[in-house]
């Protein structure tokens, strides 16, 4: 099975060479209510808020397009 948390933890590093990912502070998964999400925890101070992405039912990969889609929006 697919460790979902590990493949985002290590995004994690790799986003944050770049412009869109600099503030991230880390990614978390949550499971509550309807549905597994991610979400992306920002630096404080960097004037940005966290922001949450629905990855229900996503593979590891599924959940890392997600979330680099989410950034680029």
């Amino acid at each position: 099975m697919e460790n979902i948390e590990k493949a985002l933890y290590t995004l994690t590093y790799a986003l944050r060479s770049t412009r869109a990912g600099k503030d991230i502070d880390y990614i978390e998964v949550t499971e509550e209510g309807c549905g597994r999400t991610a979400v992306i925890h920002f630096a404080p101070g960097s004037g940005k808020r966290n922001k949450a992405v629905g990855i229900e039912c996503d593979s590891a990969l599924g959940a890392i397009i997600d979330v680099c889609k989410a950034l680029s929006n």
